[in-house]
């Protein structure tokens, strides 16, 4: 009876969106109801059976509960029956271990060691069982190993997203703006599902370390890695808000894909990217950090774009004189909290880079926006000599900024035929018909692919270097010279 109401309730106290402890709290409220009532009805009907539920640890198998609704939820219902299943066995063990003589009279004589045998109960079932016999649950289950590095191709992942302004402290910072729709999200998943891949949504809030954990543990014997979480979080609030998932799985020690939180401080703050690529040698434009007041911009050439230091979702807007500079300072120092960078207006051809890959990286076709609404063409009609200058400033600009496993570098092709780079995307780079998927086709790698491609990448990082055997196989990539489409605008 408690288990059913508890399976029965849970899925409109999780709508509600309780968090652990409170569902507990509803779970044990429902058990203490459920045994005063077994305690009335029982004189009434004359029913021992119904008396002895009172005596019965209602309470703890409401908790147990708890946990099989969450196993059938969050793997399948085989591990849930294997989880009762064992813990049936476990306390029938221990029943009958209690049968001996000499342990019985000390259980009778000490009838509090029955909490003793309810908290092995609990910490057996609840750990130990699924630990030891993680593969076993995995192959009979039809899930993939909880392993990063198996013969398997197949893994655990948990996608990351942002979905929900919620499940923070406080509300101190500026609240981020972008982040992935929830039809790209379901396109990744659906992506990876189709290559196997065992696949969690999960909400990047101060709850996610919690979930990674009950999601992909490490490997009980061997401390491996149990999957892989895959980025797709642009973060809640504050200061370089796409760097606090990165932030909180290198913490944890969890494998993950995309940039770290140095790689995201580095795309995303101008200031910083900008001195970055200027030591490489990369071509950018100046930069200018300009305060509220604004006495630095007298000797500025107009128009500039004007923008806060660090991304927030918002895009550079245009000034064309002094007075609409001012107004643009003041308004990112008012919205925004920060100090706007002012740079020139670099006119030339759009391009942009996708890359792919770490070691080495390797360029696809490159994209170009054409003027107006004619769209993107890729590749785009570059000359040999300047495409591979263009894919030259793009890769150093990738390690300068220390990116890794994909990014999206933006170029300008300035009138003298100089790339000039302007900035790099990895946040929303996997956006339905962005430059990444674009370039990608091109080169013969459909989303599908190039979503496994990108696991695969993230997986072969992880690789240590004294693993043997040889990593995951990763195909060669056509530059897509003789390839070519147009993409309506």
């Amino acid at each position: 009876v408690v288990v059913g109401v508890v399976l029965g309730i849970r899925p409109f106290l999780v709508r509600l969106r309780l968090p652990y402890h409170a569902r507990a709290a509803v779970i044990l409220s429902i058990s203490v109801v459920l045994l005063l009532a077994a305690l009335l009805l029982a004189p009434a009907l004359r029913s021992e059976t119904l008396w002895s539920v009172a005596f019965f640890p209602v309470i703890v198998l409401g908790l147990l509960s708890e946990g099989i609704a969450r196993t059938i939820e969050r793997d399948s219902p085989f591990t849930a029956l294997w989880r009762v299943t064992t813990t049936i066995g476990i306390a029938l063990a221990l029943a009958g271990i209690i049968q001996i003589p000499l342990l019985r009279e000390i259980a009778i004589e000490f009838p509090e060691l029955v909490i003793t045998q309810i908290v092995l109960i609990i910490l057996i079932a609840e750990f130990l069982d699924l630990r030891l016999l993680l593969d076993l649950d995995a192959k009979l289950s039809g899930l993939p190993p909880p392993r990063l590095f198996s013969a398997n191709p197949a893994l655990r992942v948990v996608l990351v997203r942002n979905r929900y302004r919620g499940g923070v402290i406080g509300r101190l910072g500026i609240p981020i703006r972008s982040g992935y729709r929830r039809h790209n999200v379901s396109r990744v998943v659906e992506c990876l599902r189709e290559r196997g891949h065992g696949v969690e949504v999960v909400e990047g809030d101060m709850s996610l370390l919690a979930t990674l954990r009950d999601l992909i543990p490490p490997h009980p014997l061997t401390s491996q890695p149990g999957g892989l979480v895959f980025n797709m979080a642009h973060g809640i609030q504050g200061d370089l808000a796409a760097a606090h998932v990165p932030a909180m799985l290198e913490m944890s020690g969890l494998a993950y894909t995309g940039p770290t939180p140095l790689g995201y401080a580095c795309i995303q703050d101008r200031v910083l990217m900008g001195t970055l690529l200027r030591q490489a040698e990369v071509p950018t434009p100046d930069f200018r950090l300009l305060g509220p007041s604004a006495d630095e911009c007298r000797d500025l050439r107009y128009p500039v774009l004007v923008g806060p230091r660090t991304s927030t979702g918002r895009r550079r807007r245009l000034a064309r004189n002094r007075q609409q500079l001012l107004n643009e300072v003041a308004r990112v120092a008012a919205h925004e909290g920060q100090a706007a960078v002012v740079e020139p207006v670099v006119v030339g051809r759009k391009i942009e880079v996708a890359i792919l890959g770490n070691d080495p990286p390797r360029c696809l076709p490159l994209v170009e926006t054409l003027p107006g609404r004619a769209g993107r063409t890729c590749p785009a009609a570059l000359d040999t000599k300047l495409a591979a200058a263009t894919r030259a400033a793009a890769l150093a600009a990738f390690h300068a900024c220390n990116c890794r496993d994909y990014a999206v570098v933006e170029l300008r092709i300035t009138p003298g035929g100089h790339p000039v780079v302007i900035g790099i995307e990895v946040a929303a780079a996997l956006e339905a018909g962005a430059a990444l998927e674009i370039a990608a086709a091109a080169a013969g790698l459909p989303y599908g692919e190039l979503i496994g491609r990108i696991v695969n990448i993230a997986r072969e990082r992880y690789r240590p270097a004294q693993s043997p055997g040889a990593g995951l196989p990763v195909p060669a990539m056509d530059d897509g010279k003789n390839r070519g489409h147009l993409v309506a605008g």
